[in-house]
């Protein structure tokens, strides 16, 4: 035990001043943090600055001991002084931001309010003895000397940590389980050093150690600051996401109201984009699209007839006896579809199954003629999808087509009116459906 107290007499000036610096640090880090709220911010450059001039004056005390110089008088006196009155101003910059964690519950501490006089006390005996030598005097020498008082002296930041110990295992729900170790250290652990430099002379345990928990204090509550806003941001995030599913459905039931205005006008159309939508994304699905494409796809998929809301009943009614005149009529619910959704700028993707879906890959759809790859992607699954509930669902003039039948009809387009890649995917998902289930009701 004895050469630890000789080792930390020895280098207790490299500690004092390496803590200087980094309390120097803290300072302008807390001044420009932008993380903490203004008080906050103000409680911890009170707190490092103080710190910082704790340690420097408890440097010059024990340069200028023994100085019997007008300047070592002076600075002696002054130094010793202002390590009593720093040193309570880190206890009462420490009791602010306690007080400040516990407001964030809507809980005031009365006791903490006793810490606050408590400091105001302590200034004063502070003075007090500075002129009476009740804490401490000089010898002849100018060296410190405890004075019939010194022990009072502890009574003041001893009295203010214990308070705060007091209402930190009072409030340790409020505090919460990760705060309270710190918390109680910060109290604690300048209280085992006090009662040590009781019974120790020549070593600043009290003052090396509060400024080595202002360090760790500091940096747990911008660890802390970091978790509040990471649960700030996760809230929003949470927030955002709600409303955007809330507005995803509010968008789905809109389209789906949309689809039902439009397929009223005919019994057998009823359902029939609905379906297409639900085969669209069973493809997507195999061919492992993103969640985004395959939201799109839907969407797109669902609307791609939205065109027919401008064709007369008549015409829809004859879909499969069409004469070149009707055909030519029939043909214009693609760009109309087209151009009605294409208003809708913030999803562009709507526009691109009611415009192209009639595309075939051989190049001879229509509204343009495009070929292969040129058809989106999108387009050619939902022409998949299309052709195939066509074909399983009833119409004025005939009943639904078997299974087989359905793959021996689409088989006949493989590669010319179909991408025989995405046929092929659809021929798996029929294959798959044992009860022919995937069929209109």
């Amino acid at each position: 035990m004895e050469e630890i107290v000789l080792y930390l007499k020895e280098k207790q000036f490299d500690i004092m001043m390496m803590e200087i610096g980094i309390c120097g640090l803290l300072t302008g880090l807390s001044f420009i943090t932008k993380s903490f709220g203004r008080k906050r911010k103000f409680i911890f450059v009170f707190i490092s600055m103080s710190s910082m001039l704790l340690l420097i004056f408890d440097r010059y005390s024990y340069m200028y001991s023994g100085d019997t110089s007008q300047i070592g008088f002076m600075m002696t006196r002054m130094s010793n002084f202002l390590g009593y009155v720093f040193i309570l101003c880190i206890i009462l910059g420490y009791n602010e931001y306690l007080q400040e964690l516990l407001s964030e519950s809507s809980y005031n501490s009365r006791i903490l309010k006793y810490v606050r006089i408590l400091f105001v006390f302590g200034i004063g005996m502070a003075i007090f003895s500075q002129f009476t030598g009740f804490y401490y005097y000089f010898d002849e020498n100018n060296r410190y000397v405890r004075g019939e008082g010194f022990f009072i002296s502890y009574i003041f930041p001893l009295g203010g940590l214990i308070c705060q110990l007091l209402v930190i295992m009072k409030n340790n729900r409020l505090l919460k389980n990760k705060k309270i170790v710190m918390l109680l250290s910060f109290a604690a652990l300048p209280v085992i050093s006090s009662v040590l430099q009781i019974f120790t002379r020549g070593i600043s345990f009290t003052n090396i150690s509060s400024v080595l928990l202002v360090m760790l204090l500091y940096v747990f509550a911008l660890l802390d600051n970091n978790k509040a806003l990471e649960d700030s941001h996760n809230r929003e995030l949470e927030i955002l996401n709600r409303e955007q599913m809330k507005a995803k459905l509010q968008f789905e039931q809109t389209m789906l109201a949309l689809v039902d205005a439009f397929e009223s006008k005919d019994q057998y159309l009823r359902g029939h984009s609905k379906r297409v939508a639900e085969y669209s994304v069973m493809i997507a699905q195999k061919m492992n699209l993103s969640t985004t494409e395959t939201e799109k796809l839907y969407f797109s998929a669902l609307l791609h007839d939205i065109g027919k809301i401008a064709m007369p009943s008549q015409i829809l009614s004859n879909v499969d006896r069409f004469n070149s005149e009707e055909f030519a009529i029939y043909k214009t619910h693609t760009s109309i579809g087209g151009n009605l959704l294409k208003e809708i700028q913030v999803f562009p993707e709507l526009s691109v199954g009611a415009l192209y879906h009639h595309e075939k890959y051989d190049g001879s759809g229509f509204p343009q003629k495009l070929k292969g790859e040129e058809i989106p992607k999108i387009a050619r699954i939902i022409a998949v999808a299309n052709v195939y509930d066509n074909l399983s669902s009833s119409t004025y003039y005939r009943q639904a087509y078997t299974q087989e039948q359905v793959i021996m009809i689409m088989k006949n387009g493989k590669g010319t009116e179909f991408d025989p890649n995405i046929l092929d995917i659809m021929f798996e998902i029929i294959n798959e459906d044992k009860n022919y289930a995937l069929r209109q009701k």
